[in-house]
């Protein structure tokens, strides 16, 4: 079996409302609400780290008001900025090599 993990506290304040909602998801999952924070919080993590990139990548290689189409198309799909550039760079590529292909 695995040993002790070294973990780090972490407190803060919510409403009783939200507490109490919390309890119950906790409970409905059969999980400690200190577990189920710690999980919501390592993802809130790596999705603040994704979209971290995104931004500096769409902010370093693209226009502002091409930008802003990305995040609101990014939004429509309910994908991250990224995801919708390399769909797109994936079907050009696929449209830029079948040409390629047909030529030959």
């Amino acid at each position: 079996m695995g040993g002790k993990t070294e973990l780090s506290r972490v407190a803060g304040y919510v409403s009783e409302d939200v507490k109490q909602q919390f309890e119950a998801w906790a409970d409905e999952e059969s999980r400690s609400m200190s577990w189920l924070l710690g999980r919501l919080i390592e993802q809130g993590l790596e999705e603040y780290s994704h979209a971290k990139a995104n931004q500096s990548l769409l902010k370093v290689y693209l226009p502002h008001n091409l930008k802003r189409k990305f995040e609101t198309l990014a939004a429509l799909m309910d994908k991250s900025s990224s995801a919708v550039a390399m769909e797109l760079i994936e079907a050009w590529l696929a449209e830029k090599l079948g040409s390629q292909n047909q030529e030959r």
